[in-house]
């Protein structure tokens, strides 16, 4: 039986085609997070329904996170290349539903079925990531996915509601059909060279559909929340239960199965659980600033919902400088932790300085705050994610990374959900949908007020992410690339 190490005939060339190769899918997953949201006043008058087009978004979300645990243990089962191909064929299955769809509600189910495949597409391009390159020399390569990632998901709402304005509001979708095609072809032959970490595994049914269901029921509860709801109303009340009960069953299921969805020597080390919790909470405090910064902008200092726009691309562009000087750092130095720990330090002190000032700076200053968060949090998904692949064994690659991956997911859903009910308790549920004005919800001060809690809220996920990264063990990174082994 041939036991070689196709890995080591990994040239740096072939290990970026690769890296190439797999960027496409993580543009096509991340881009459909938000390429739907300036289209959605479009897309309900076409279907003749307004009240439920939240949903539209929600569904991706919500299949796309609940499904990454599942997807990274069957890439460490079946390999690589079989995962990317069905999370590509899904992803398109998804995208046809959703630009045939007659009624809201087929284009809900069709968006629920594209991010089962959005989801996992992007998981599984980190993980091949982890299999053609060392450690040591990864980062250099991640660099690439953390740019494609962050410049999608700012991009995607503009060229969404340009595509709703001036084509049809079905492009969005039908355009994922050549390009998914074409990242099928280019997956299909370029990774097969990829190292196959053939040991037998079984993927635990139970526990996965406990992890499903949990946090299905979690985001639907933070989705409906002060929104559909009542927080305290026997809908959310049941649905926050339901999902606490199905974790605590996923934990038992965790101690009892014979081969858990997610290894307990994974959950077990600490280097992998400061990892998770530096990219998660700086991941989702990212997130919010994302989503809130525009309707600071908007609604605080009058600016027009393209400008605004513009305005934020200041921190997408900085973060995407920030992560590129990070990779490039981290391949070439012993003490690795120090660019993300300063990076977060300064991400924090110009949070926290833009709460204080936001109601009356100008918009230099704010730029030039945008400029320093994000130059300082892109330090740190790196070497969060290269430290923990660095501390697993090769064939837990695929569940380690769905475990980074899984939490980032549901910590930014969760402080979007939890930042956007206070702010709809605040200032009115009208304030989210862009349906109020500054004058029309009382005075500018209490609108200021509101802000800086939020941007307060925001700079304790910095703090976190700052505290994960100090407890954080600085081991040195592997030189050496996965190796093939041998199938049982």
């Amino acid at each position: 039986m041939d036991t070689s190490d196709p890995s080591s005939e990994l040239s740096h060339r072939d290990a970026l085609t690769i890296t190439i190769g797999v960027l496409l899918p993580v543009f096509l997953g991340s881009v459909d997070q938000t390429i739907v949201g300036a289209a959605l006043p479009t897309i309900g008058r076409a279907l003749g329904d307004l009240q439920n087009l939240p949903w539209v978004v929600t569904a991706y979300l919500l299949t796309g996170t609940a499904v990454t645990p599942v997807i990274g243990k069957l890439s460490d089962i079946h390999g690589r290349r079989v995962a990317m191909l069905g999370a590509t064929a899904v992803f398109l299955i998804g995208s046809i539903i959703c630009a045939l769809a007659p009624s809201l509600f087929v284009l809900i189910l069709g968006r629920a079925v594209q991010g089962l495949g959005g989801g996992s597409l992007i998981l599984l391009a980190m993980t091949v990531l982890a299999d053609i390159a060392s450690p040591k020399d990864r980062v250099k390569y991640y660099t690439y996915f953390v740019i494609v990632f962050a410049t999608s998901g700012a991009v995607g709402p503009a060229l969404g509601g340009f595509l709703a304005q001036y084509l049809d509001w079905t492009v969005i979708f039908w355009i994922n059909l050549p390009l998914g095609l074409l990242s099928f072809m280019i997956s299909a032959v370029q990774l097969r060279r990829l190292p196959r970490h053939a040991r037998r595994h079984r993927l635990d049914f139970l526990g996965a559909g406990l992890v499903m269901v949990a946090t299905a029921s979690l985001i639907a509860a933070i989705d409906l929340g002060g929104n559909r709801f009542p927080w305290i109303s026997a809908p959310i009340v049941g649905l926050v239960a339901f999902s606490a009960a199905s974790w605590v069953g996923f934990a038992v299921r965790l101690r009892r199965a014979p081969e858990p969805l997610v290894p307990l020597g994974v959950l077990s080390n600490p280097i992998v659980i400061f990892a998770i919790l530096a990219n998660s909470m700086g991941s989702g405090a990212t997130i919010v600033l994302n989503v809130f910064v525009p309707l600071f902008l908007q609604l605080l200092l009058g600016l027009s919902a393209s400008r605004s726009g513009l305005l934020l691309m200041t921190l997408m562009f900085s973060f995407n400088v920030g992560a590129g000087i990070s990779g490039q750092v981290t391949a070439r130095v012993r003490r690795y932790k120090v660019m993300p720990i300063v990076g977060a330090s300064l991400a924090l002190a110009a949070t926290i300085t833009l709460g204080f000032v936001a109601n009356r700076s100008g918009l230099v200053a704010i730029e030039v705050l945008l400029t320093i968060i994000g130059l300082g949090v892109g330090t740190v998904p790196p070497v969060a994610t290269v430290s923990l692949q660095n501390a697993v064994e090769w064939d837990q690659l695929g569940a380690a990374t769905a475990s980074l991956n899984f939490v980032r997911s549901l910590a930014g859903t969760t402080f979007v959900g939890v930042f956007g009910a206070i702010l709809a308790a605040k200032l009115g549920p009208e304030i989210l949908q862009g349906t109020a004005s500054a004058g029309a919800i009382g005075e500018r001060a209490a609108l200021a007020d509101t802000f800086q809690f939020i941007f307060f809220g925001t700079s304790a996920g910095f703090a976190l992410a700052l505290l994960a990264l100090w407890r954080l063990e600085e081991r040195p990174l592997r030189t050496s690339r996965p190796a093939a082994r041998p199938t049982t």
